[in-house]
């Protein structure tokens, strides 16, 4: 059992405070934006770090896909949501898929638990298939953010720059960037020919 596992019983029940829902509903709407402006609407897609699966209301119903999570029960929170869903549980750095299976990746509200930044970005692409899309989502290095250290665990903020590097030096194109108050959302296309 892990820390996420404990949390998992107040984890939709504080998303839902009046605060924490409108920081989280404008993060929704920013994500729907970058795949409509896109024309992005994938039939497959795998959520890394799926947690309650409560960001995949981003998706048309109809989509398949995978949940990936290291919390049973947040799995279990996901498979409740999400008709359909086929869970695993797994390390965000060390994913049990094929190179190159994917034509779509997200990664929405982890990147600030995981240290390796690197090695995130690494893996999501290594599943990718040459022009496959990846959406993700960095936390900016705000007040707020600070804050959220004191809910038990801890984040790892790099500043916008140092990860716009990381993305260009991965021959991830920026399709589309949003902003708001907790995060950064991205929608990025993997180049052909790196």
């Amino acid at each position: 059992m892990n820390l996420w596992d404990l949390k998992a019983g107040l984890y939709h029940a504080a998303r839902c405070m009046p605060l924490i829902r409108k920081i989280l509903d404008r993060e929704i709407e920013n994500l729907k934006l970058l795949l409509d402006e896109a024309g992005i609407h994938p039939e497959e897609v795998l959520d890394i770090g799926i947690g309650s699966g409560s960001s995949w209301i981003i998706f048309r119903e109809s989509v398949a896909g995978f949940g990936i999570d290291q919390s049973h029960a947040m799995l279990g929170q996901a498979q409740k949501r999400i008709s359909g869903l086929n869970p695993v549980v797994a390390s965000a750095l060390h994913l049990p898929i094929t190179e190159g299976r994917l034509q779509f990746v997200s990664v929405i509200g982890l990147a600030e638990y995981i240290r390796d930044k690197a090695g995130l970005l690494d893996e999501s692409i290594r599943i990718l298939k040459p022009g496959g899309w990846l959406l993700i989502t960095i936390p900016t290095g705000g007040v707020m953010n600070r804050l959220r250290n004191l809910l038990g665990n801890p984040l790892y903020i790099k500043g916008q720059t140092e990860w716009e590097s990381m993305l260009e030096a991965r021959s991830l194109h920026v399709v589309g960037k949003k902003r708001s108050l907790l995060q950064i959302q991205y929608l990025l296309q993997l180049k052909l020919n790196p």
